[in-house]
Protein backbone atom coordinates (compact mmCIF):
# COMPACT_ATOMS: atom_id res chain seq x y z
CA UNK A 1 0.00 0.00 0.00
CA UNK A 2 1.09 3.34 -0.86
CA UNK A 3 2.14 5.31 2.24
CA UNK A 4 3.40 9.24 1.14
CA UNK A 5 4.56 11.83 3.52
CA UNK A 6 1.29 14.17 2.97
CA UNK A 7 0.37 17.33 4.60
CA UNK A 8 -3.31 16.14 6.39
CA UNK A 9 -4.61 19.93 6.18
CA UNK A 10 -4.01 20.70 2.90
CA UNK A 11 -6.07 19.92 -0.54
CA UNK A 12 -5.13 21.30 -4.28
CA UNK A 13 -8.40 22.27 -5.78
CA UNK A 14 -7.29 21.79 -9.77
CA UNK A 15 -10.23 23.98 -11.81
CA UNK A 16 -11.28 26.17 -9.05
CA UNK A 17 -13.45 27.97 -11.58
CA UNK A 18 -15.93 30.22 -9.23
CA UNK A 19 -14.32 28.77 -6.00
CA UNK A 20 -17.34 26.71 -4.92
CA UNK A 21 -15.40 23.55 -3.74
CA UNK A 22 -12.50 26.23 -2.62
CA UNK A 23 -14.90 27.76 -0.56
CA UNK A 24 -16.15 24.19 0.96
CA UNK A 25 -12.78 23.53 1.45
CA UNK A 26 -11.90 26.56 3.38
CA UNK A 27 -15.05 26.04 5.78
CA UNK A 28 -14.08 22.93 6.67
CA UNK A 29 -10.81 24.02 8.16
CA UNK A 30 -8.12 23.27 5.04
CA UNK A 31 -5.49 25.10 3.72
CA UNK A 32 -6.07 25.60 -0.23
CA UNK A 33 -3.87 25.68 -3.33
CA UNK A 34 -6.11 26.80 -6.15
CA UNK A 35 -5.70 26.09 -9.78
CA UNK A 36 -7.16 28.10 -12.84
CA UNK A 37 -6.19 28.66 -16.15
CA UNK A 38 -8.78 31.48 -16.72
CA UNK A 39 -7.25 34.70 -15.77
CA UNK A 40 -10.71 36.48 -15.28
CA UNK A 41 -11.90 34.03 -12.72
CA UNK A 42 -8.61 34.54 -10.87
CA UNK A 43 -9.31 38.39 -10.41
CA UNK A 44 -12.46 37.40 -9.68
CA UNK A 45 -11.29 35.37 -7.19
CA UNK A 46 -8.58 37.15 -5.57
CA UNK A 47 -11.73 39.85 -4.37
CA UNK A 48 -13.68 36.82 -3.65
CA UNK A 49 -11.11 35.13 -1.32
CA UNK A 50 -9.13 38.25 -0.54
CA UNK A 51 -9.33 37.53 3.56
CA UNK A 52 -8.38 34.01 3.03
CA UNK A 53 -5.33 35.04 0.92
CA UNK A 54 -4.07 37.41 3.53
CA UNK A 55 -4.38 35.07 5.86
CA UNK A 56 -2.47 32.26 3.91
CA UNK A 57 -4.73 30.15 4.21
CA UNK A 58 -4.95 30.17 0.44
CA UNK A 59 -3.01 30.77 -2.80
CA UNK A 60 -4.14 30.85 -6.40
CA UNK A 61 -1.98 30.53 -9.09
CA UNK A 62 -3.17 31.67 -13.24
CA UNK A 63 -1.64 28.78 -14.70
CA UNK A 64 -3.04 25.46 -16.80
CA UNK A 65 -1.99 22.22 -16.10
CA UNK A 66 -0.37 20.36 -19.02
CA UNK A 67 2.41 17.34 -19.92
CA UNK A 68 4.74 20.03 -20.64
CA UNK A 69 5.72 23.26 -18.98
CA UNK A 70 5.57 26.56 -21.35
CA UNK A 71 2.86 28.28 -23.33
CA UNK A 72 -0.58 27.41 -24.87
CA UNK A 73 -3.43 28.91 -26.37
CA UNK A 74 -6.20 28.65 -24.11
CA UNK A 75 -10.20 28.69 -25.30
CA UNK A 76 -12.59 30.88 -23.09
CA UNK A 77 -16.05 30.05 -23.68
CA UNK A 78 -18.12 33.30 -23.01
CA UNK A 79 -21.27 31.54 -22.49
CA UNK A 80 -20.11 28.66 -20.22
CA UNK A 81 -16.78 29.30 -18.54
CA UNK A 82 -16.76 25.91 -17.32
CA UNK A 83 -16.25 24.60 -20.93
CA UNK A 84 -13.47 26.57 -21.11
CA UNK A 85 -10.12 24.43 -22.20
CA UNK A 86 -6.58 23.76 -24.08
CA UNK A 87 -8.41 21.52 -26.07
CA UNK A 88 -8.96 23.31 -29.82
CA UNK A 89 -11.05 20.77 -30.68
CA UNK A 90 -13.83 21.46 -27.76
CA UNK A 91 -12.84 25.10 -27.19
CA UNK A 92 -13.82 26.37 -30.64
CA UNK A 93 -16.41 24.17 -30.88
CA UNK A 94 -19.17 25.42 -28.41
CA UNK A 95 -20.39 28.46 -29.04
CA UNK A 96 -18.73 31.96 -28.96
CA UNK A 97 -14.98 31.72 -27.95
CA UNK A 98 -11.96 33.80 -26.99
CA UNK A 99 -8.59 32.48 -27.26
CA UNK A 100 -5.16 33.50 -25.63
CA UNK A 101 -2.14 32.57 -24.05
CA UNK A 102 -1.38 30.46 -20.46
CA UNK A 103 1.31 30.11 -19.36
CA UNK A 104 1.20 25.62 -18.08
CA UNK A 105 3.08 23.64 -15.99
CA UNK A 106 3.00 19.97 -15.09
CA UNK A 107 0.92 19.12 -11.52
CA UNK A 108 3.77 16.93 -10.53
CA UNK A 109 5.75 20.18 -10.46
CA UNK A 110 3.30 21.96 -8.11
CA UNK A 111 3.33 19.26 -5.84
CA UNK A 112 7.55 19.59 -5.54
CA UNK A 113 6.61 23.13 -5.09
CA UNK A 114 4.37 23.05 -2.36
CA UNK A 115 3.63 19.39 -1.29
CA UNK A 116 1.84 16.17 -1.47
CA UNK A 117 -1.77 17.75 -0.40
CA UNK A 118 -4.57 15.39 1.40
CA UNK A 119 -6.71 15.30 -1.21
CA UNK A 120 -6.46 16.66 -5.33
CA UNK A 121 -9.65 17.26 -6.96
CA UNK A 122 -8.91 17.32 -10.54
CA UNK A 123 -11.62 18.80 -12.66
CA UNK A 124 -9.56 20.47 -15.96
CA UNK A 125 -11.06 20.02 -19.24
CA UNK A 126 -9.59 17.79 -21.02
CA UNK A 127 -6.04 18.09 -19.06
CA UNK A 128 -7.11 15.60 -16.46
CA UNK A 129 -5.24 12.15 -17.55
CA UNK A 130 -1.96 14.25 -18.09
CA UNK A 131 -2.37 15.83 -14.38
CA UNK A 132 -2.76 12.24 -13.26
CA UNK A 133 -0.11 11.04 -15.34
CA UNK A 134 2.65 13.70 -14.50
CA UNK A 135 2.38 12.22 -10.36
CA UNK A 136 5.23 10.47 -9.76
CA UNK A 137 4.71 7.23 -7.14
CA UNK A 138 6.31 9.43 -4.14
CA UNK A 139 3.81 12.19 -5.06
CA UNK A 140 0.27 10.22 -4.59
CA UNK A 141 -2.39 12.10 -2.13
CA UNK A 142 -4.47 9.44 0.20
CA UNK A 143 -7.30 10.84 -1.99
CA UNK A 144 -8.22 12.44 -5.87
CA UNK A 145 -10.85 13.22 -7.44
CA UNK A 146 -10.98 13.31 -11.54
CA UNK A 147 -13.63 14.69 -13.58
CA UNK A 148 -15.78 11.86 -16.02
CA UNK A 149 -13.56 8.74 -14.69
CA UNK A 150 -12.92 6.78 -18.26
CA UNK A 151 -11.42 3.48 -17.81
CA UNK A 152 -8.08 4.57 -19.05
CA UNK A 153 -7.92 7.16 -15.53
CA UNK A 154 -9.00 4.22 -13.86
CA UNK A 155 -6.67 1.91 -15.27
CA UNK A 156 -2.93 4.89 -14.80
CA UNK A 157 -4.54 5.51 -11.16
CA UNK A 158 -5.08 1.72 -10.23
CA UNK A 159 -1.63 0.69 -11.37
CA UNK A 160 -0.47 4.08 -9.69
CA UNK A 161 -1.26 2.70 -6.30
CA UNK A 162 -5.19 3.67 -5.98
CA UNK A 163 -7.14 0.12 -5.13
CA UNK A 164 -10.61 1.80 -4.14
CA UNK A 165 -13.08 3.64 -6.02
CA UNK A 166 -15.98 5.57 -6.25
CA UNK A 167 -18.44 6.54 -9.17
CA UNK A 168 -20.15 9.79 -7.94
CA UNK A 169 -23.28 11.01 -10.14
CA UNK A 170 -22.65 15.14 -9.57
CA UNK A 171 -25.96 16.13 -10.74
CA UNK A 172 -27.66 15.11 -7.45
CA UNK A 173 -24.94 17.06 -5.27
CA UNK A 174 -27.46 20.01 -4.73
CA UNK A 175 -29.85 17.91 -2.72
CA UNK A 176 -26.75 16.37 -0.45
CA UNK A 177 -27.29 17.56 3.75
CA UNK A 178 -23.74 16.81 5.19
CA UNK A 179 -24.20 14.47 8.42
CA UNK A 180 -23.94 15.88 12.09
CA UNK A 181 -20.75 14.15 12.05
CA UNK A 182 -18.01 14.33 9.48
CA UNK A 183 -14.94 12.47 9.05
CA UNK A 184 -13.30 15.10 6.47
CA UNK A 185 -12.11 18.13 8.58
CA UNK A 186 -14.71 20.43 10.63
CA UNK A 187 -17.66 19.77 10.89
CA UNK A 188 -20.32 22.78 8.71
CA UNK A 189 -23.79 23.08 6.97
CA UNK A 190 -23.06 23.79 3.42
CA UNK A 191 -25.20 23.64 0.66
CA UNK A 192 -23.41 22.66 -2.68
CA UNK A 193 -24.29 24.62 -5.80
CA UNK A 194 -24.47 22.98 -9.52
CA UNK A 195 -21.31 21.78 -10.74
CA UNK A 196 -19.66 21.32 -7.32
CA UNK A 197 -17.73 18.57 -6.73
CA UNK A 198 -19.64 18.04 -3.27
CA UNK A 199 -18.03 15.91 -0.70
CA UNK A 200 -14.77 14.27 -0.61
CA UNK A 201 -12.99 11.16 1.08
CA UNK A 202 -14.79 9.45 3.85
CA UNK A 203 -17.44 11.90 3.84
CA UNK A 204 -18.81 10.12 0.12
CA UNK A 205 -21.73 8.12 0.33
CA UNK A 206 -21.73 4.55 -1.10
CA UNK A 207 -19.65 1.78 -0.91
CA UNK A 208 -15.75 2.06 -2.06
CA UNK A 209 -15.64 -0.61 -5.24
CA UNK A 210 -12.63 -2.16 -6.70
CA UNK A 211 -11.00 -1.48 -10.09
CA UNK A 212 -13.38 -3.99 -11.76
CA UNK A 213 -16.76 -3.03 -10.43
CA UNK A 214 -15.75 0.74 -10.86
CA UNK A 215 -14.82 0.19 -14.30
CA UNK A 216 -17.88 -1.78 -15.35
CA UNK A 217 -19.96 1.10 -14.25
CA UNK A 218 -18.41 3.61 -15.95
CA UNK A 219 -17.98 2.03 -19.03
CA UNK A 220 -21.74 0.91 -18.77
CA UNK A 221 -22.17 5.03 -18.33
CA UNK A 222 -20.22 5.99 -21.38
CA UNK A 223 -21.58 3.22 -23.06
CA UNK A 224 -24.76 4.83 -23.53
CA UNK A 225 -24.54 8.12 -25.16
CA UNK A 226 -26.84 9.69 -23.10
CA UNK A 227 -27.87 12.98 -22.16
CA UNK A 228 -25.57 14.31 -19.45
CA UNK A 229 -28.07 17.26 -18.26
CA UNK A 230 -30.99 14.10 -17.57
CA UNK A 231 -28.79 11.17 -16.53
CA UNK A 232 -25.93 13.60 -14.57
CA UNK A 233 -22.20 13.65 -14.76
CA UNK A 234 -19.86 11.86 -13.23
CA UNK A 235 -16.42 12.24 -10.86
CA UNK A 236 -14.54 9.46 -10.08
CA UNK A 237 -12.74 9.57 -6.29
CA UNK A 238 -10.28 7.31 -5.75
CA UNK A 239 -7.93 6.27 -2.21
CA UNK A 240 -5.04 4.09 -1.59
CA UNK A 241 -6.05 4.39 2.74
CA UNK A 242 -6.85 1.09 4.25
CA UNK A 243 -10.41 2.23 6.56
Amino acid sequence: MVINNYQNNLIFDLGMHTGEDTEFYLLKGFKVIAIEANPIMVELANVKFKFDIENDNLKIINVGISSLAGMMNFYVNTQHTEWSTFDATVGASRGDYSKLEVRTCTLSEIVSEYGIPYYIKIDIESMDYPAVESLSPNQLPPFISVENGHQYIIEKLYDAGYKKFKFINQMHNTEIILPDCQYEGRNISFKFKRGSSGPFGRDLTGTWLTKEEVVSLSNDYWSLGIDREKAGWYDLHATYLDF
